[in-house]
C-alpha cells in the first residue's frame, strides 16, 4: 500500500479516536457534577449502600476503584474548577482529572490542568509527585495520613496478587522478618546443595515462609480449626475444556491444570455431597450454617451479593426465606451477604 495512504489512514484514525475520547470525557464531566450534586444533596444516602463510591458502582456498573477515583474529584470540584471544567469541555481525560483530584493542591490545580491537558497520565502522576503539602495552610489534603497504612490482595486472571503501603517504621520490621526468612530457607536449601552449587531464595518464598511459618505455629496452639488452612474446591465433573475437572481457589478463579494436579497430588479432601444437585444441604434439620457450606456459598456468591458492594471479607449467610417462617437450610435458600448488609 502506498504510505501516503497509509499515512492519510492513520490521520484519520486518530482523529476519529481524539474525537471519540473527546465526548467520552464531557460524558465524565457531566457524571462528575451529577455525583457532586447527589454528594451535595445526600441523595446517595439510600437503604443498603455503604458509601457515595458503592451507590456510584452500583448505578453506573462502575469498577469499585474507578468509582471511588469519580467520587473523590466530585468532593474537590469547587477546589478544582479548571480540571473540571476541562474535563467537561472534552480536553481532558477522566483518567487525568482524578489524578489531580487525589493528588494536586488546589493552589495549582490551574497549572497542573493545563499541564495535564497535554501530557500522558504517566506524565502527570511524576508531576505530581514534585508538589509537597502544608498541613498548616492546605485546607484539604488529597492524600490523607491514614491511606498510608494499608495492605490490599486478590486475585485475578493472572494470579494472585499484593499491594500494600506502611509508615517507614513498620516496613522496616517487615523487610527485617522478610529477609530473615529468605536467609533461613537459603541457609537450609545450601546445606542441600553439593559443593559449588548455590540455590536461588527470592524475597517472594521468604514471604511464603513467613506465611507458612505463620499458619504452622497456628495450627501447633489450636489444632483441629478451618482457620489455618487454606481452602480450595475441586469440581471433579468433567467439562469439555478439562476432561479432569476443575480445582479452584475458595472465593477465586479456577487455577491451571497443572497446579490442580499438583495440589491434589498430596493434600487433604473433604468430600461434599448432594441430593437431587443440591450440596450438603441440611433443610428444615437445623438453621445453623455450618463451615463446610458456608464455604460452598462463599465460593459460590464470591462476596457479598448486594449490587455495588465489592466486601469480600467479614462476609455472613443470610437465609432468603427465614428459618423461623418456614425457610430451610438449603443452598438454594441462602446467601452471601457483608455484615452492613446482613443488619
Amino acid at each position: 500500500m502506498d504510505q501516503e495512504v497509509v499515512e492519510g489512514r492513520i490521520v484519520a484514525l486518530q482523529a476519529e479516536v481524539a474525537a471519540v475520547v473527546g465526548v467520552l470525557n464531557a460524558a465524565h464531566g457531566r457524571l462528575v457534577e451529577l455525583v457532586g450534586d447527589a454528594l451535595g444533596e445526600g441523595l446517595w444516602k439510600q437503604w443498603g449502600v455503604h458509601s457515595p463510591a458503592h451507590w456510584l458502582a452500583w448505578q453506573g456498573g462502575l469498577a469499585p476503584a474507578r468509582a471511588r477515583a469519580i467520587v473523590g474529584l466530585a468532593e474537590r470540584r469547587s477546589e478544582l474548577p479548571s480540571a473540571v471544567a476541562a474535563l467537561r469541555a472534552g480536553e481532558l481525560s477522566v483518567d487525568a482529572a482524578t489524578e489531580i483530584g487525589r493528588r494536586a493542591p488546589a493552589g495549582y490545580e490551574a497549572s497542573i490542568t493545563a499541564f495535564a491537558t497535554v501530557a500522558t497520565v504517566s506524565q502527570l502522576r511524576r508531576c505530581l509527585r514534585s508538589y509537597a503539602y502544608d498541613d498548616d495552610t492546605e485546607k484539604s489534603r488529597p492524600r490523607p495520613a491514614e491511606e498510608q497504612r494499608s495492605v490490599a490482595m486478590g486475585t485475578d486472571d493472572t494470579g494472585w496478587w499484593l499491594k500494600g503501603r506502611l509508615p517507614a517504621d513498620e516496613g522496616a520490621v517487615f523487610e527485617a522478618a522478610l529477609r530473615a526468612a529468605r536467609d533461613d530457607l537459603y541457609r537450609q536449601q545450601r546445606a542441600a546443595c553439593a559443593d559449588g552449587e548455590y540455590p536461588q531464595v527470592s524475597n517472594v518464598d521468604g514471604l511464603l515462609a513467613v506465611a507458612e511459618a505463620s499458619l504452622t505455629a497456628g495450627e501447633a496452639r489450636f489444632p483441629g480449626t478451618d482457620r489455618y488452612r487454606v481452602h480450595l474446591h475441586l469440581d471433579a465433573s468433567p467439562t469439555t475444556d478439562d476432561p479432569t475437572g476443575v480445582l479452584s481457589l475458595h472465593l477465586g478463579p479456577p487455577l491451571p491444570a497443572a497446579l490442580r494436579s499438583l495440589l491434589t497430588c498430596d493434600t487433604t479432601l473433604r468430600p461434599v455431597f448432594e441430593v437431587h444437585g443440591v450440596a450438603v444441604s441440611v433443610g428444615r434439620s437445623t438453621r445453623v450454617i455450618s463451615r463446610r457450606l458456608r464455604r460452598l456459598i462463599e465460593h459460590r456468591d464470591g462476596g457479598c451479593r448486594v449490587p455495588g458492594c465489592d466486601r469480600r471479607h467479614g462476609l455472613e449467610i443470610h437465609h432468603l426465606v427465614h428459618w423461623e417462617h418456614g425457610g430451610p437450610t438449603d443452598t438454594d435458600n441462602c446467601i452471601t451477604l457483608c455484615r452492613s448488609h446482613h443488619r
